[in-house]
């Protein structure tokens, strides 16, 4: 229990970490837009793939701890 716990709570410093990095980006991205007043769809796209890995490692996490 006391190594399923330990697991755990690398799993989730881990995730909080690749989640903060993505959300770094994405709000790079919306002061690029904001600045430049320009969204185009290298933009969009972009943004849905950064958006994309939040969902993927969310779903991962989920799995690994039913």
């Amino acid at each position: 229990r006391q190594r399923q716990m330990c697991i755990r709570d690398r799993d989730r410093r881990n995730l909080i970490r690749q989640v903060s990095g993505i959300a770094t980006n994405i709000n790079q991205m919306a002061k690029h837009c904001n600045e430049t007043g320009w969204f185009g769809s290298t933009d969009a796209r972009r943004m849905k793939e950064a958006l994309d890995a939040v969902l993927e490692l969310l779903k991962e996490l989920i799995e690994r701890w039913r």
